[in-house]
């Protein structure tokens, strides 16, 4: 993954923590200049270690919200055994889609991922897959049939197992 993109102001407050303790050095003040560095060092490697960690905590997020749609679906099946009319829209009122407890974990996973989710859905089963936002062009994916998936592509219809794979990286 590589360092993320916005830990250069950390690196700023490190050489800041660096040159405060050179000035303690140079106004006599030995005894404390190990304190310092070894604070400031501290410091720098758990706000980096913290900033790194920022895209997975994002893609957790996302496929926490996704995985709730399972529990809401089912909630939404017990009401009608069906699941709406076949849909191939996130946005769809008559689908299962409709449901607004639903809508709102689409949005939810759609904010944190910064791509729109595809969805599909008809009267049996449904699926929506959503692609991660630190993992360019790795999807994931849940369904009526079982537990959530990654995956190199989007899906085609009401299951995970219609990914289809772009070969032009999307």
């Amino acid at each position: 993954m590589g360092i993320a993109t916005n830990s250069f102001p950390f690196l700023i407050n490190f050489l800041l923590f660096f040159i405060a303790g050179t000035v303690f050095l140079l106004l006599g003040f030995k005894r404390h200049i190990s304190r310092i560095i070894l604070v400031a060092v501290l410091i720098f490697l758990i706000v980096f270690l913290y900033m790194t960690s920022e895209p997975i905590r994002y893609d957790a997020r996302i496929q926490a919200s996704m995985s709730s749609l399972r529990v809401q679906t089912e909630l939404f099946w017990d009401k009608g055994k069906s699941y709406g009319s076949q849909s191939n829209s996130c946005g769809d009122k008559d689908s299962i889609f409709g449901d607004m407890q639903v809508t709102n974990l689409i949005k939810a996973a759609e904010k944190l991922s910064k791509h729109k989710a595809v969805c599909f859905s008809d009267p049996e089963a449904w699926a929506v897959s959503i692609e991660l936002r630190n993992q360019r062009g790795l999807y994931y994916c849940v369904d009526s049939t079982g537990p959530g998936s990654r995956s190199d592509g989007n899906i085609t219809g009401p299951s995970c197992a219609s990914v289809k794979v772009g070969t032009d990286g999307q």
